[in-house]
């Protein structure tokens, strides 16, 4: 059973995420192989770094009035014999965290297994500036963008800010952008609204190669149905981020619907 919304579910984005992305990832290579076995590989990469849990700031600065109150100021001693000051420590704690991984696509030349895309399907870290993810995605994207190597970039969250770019996205809640290696610094910008259809979308290859599709729709109908996010997704809960003033009768329609006998 597909997602009661016509194109991009904006819930995914606070309950499923993680699991989405990784299913996704695994459901592009399935569409795109078969399409590109004859010259090339489709490899399952992963990305790995460290990220702070949210909402454990707190944890970065001890509690200044807990140590006033239960360790008063007391002149300090010194040593006779060393002549030095002794301290006692205070507890302190360093922010948690915990091992991020992000799967992205590469496919490659089978003849000499030379690099010739990326796909990436962006994260909410990835969005989110001066986190490590945004680190080192943007880090890895500058690389990418000085090679002759094509990048799809995937971008179906609302949340976060938009990646740089030299010049003004097109209208959309969600985006992709194809860049080619042979056209840089232009880019091909595909921008849609969240009640519209998801696009399909070309994978470029070698220069001159036709350009497999990527149908974007078949790839989140297919991992909705497959992972049975009807079961588990909580329409009812609030859509985060939330939707525009102009958005909210359509949401109300959608669940309106969905909850109708």
């Amino acid at each position: 059973m597909p997602s009661p919304f016509p194109g991009m579910d904006p819930f995914i984005e606070s309950q499923k995420w993680e699991d989405f992305h990784h299913s996704a990832i695994s459901v592009m290579r399935e569409l795109i192989a078969p399409q590109v076995a004859d010259r090339y590989i489709v490899n399952v990469q992963e990305r790995v770094y460290l990220q702070e849990i949210a909402g454990d700031e707190r944890l970065i600065i001890p509690d200044v009035s807990v140590i006033a109150t239960e360790q008063p100021w007391l002149p300090p001693t010194a040593s006779s014999e060393a002549g030095a000051t002794v301290l006692a420590p205070v507890e302190c704690l360093l922010p948690k965290s915990e091992p991020h991984k992000e799967g992205f696509l590469e496919i490659r030349a089978v003849e000499d297994g030379r690099l010739v895309t990326v796909i990436e399907l962006l994260s909410p870290s990835n969005k989110q500036r001066g986190t490590m993810g945004a680190r080192k995605y943007l880090a890895k994207r500058k690389a990418l963008l000085q090679t002759t190597a094509n990048l799809v970039e995937i971008d179906l969250l609302r949340g976060g800010r938009s990646l740089p770019m030299a010049s003004p996205l097109p209208p959309g809640d969600y985006f992709v952008l194809v860049s080619r290696g042979q056209s840089r610094p232009k880019s091909s910008v595909y921008g849609w609204r969240m009640p519209e259809r998801m696009p399909t979308v070309p994978i470029p290859l070698s220069p001159g190669r036709n350009e497999p599709p990527l149908d974007l729709q078949n790839v989140l109908d297919l991992v909705y149905d497959r992972a049975l996010y009807r079961l588990s997704m909580k329409y009812n809960l609030p859509l985060d981020p939330p939707t525009s003033a102009g958005e909210d009768w359509w949401l109300k329609t959608i669940r309106d619907a969905r909850t109708t006998p």
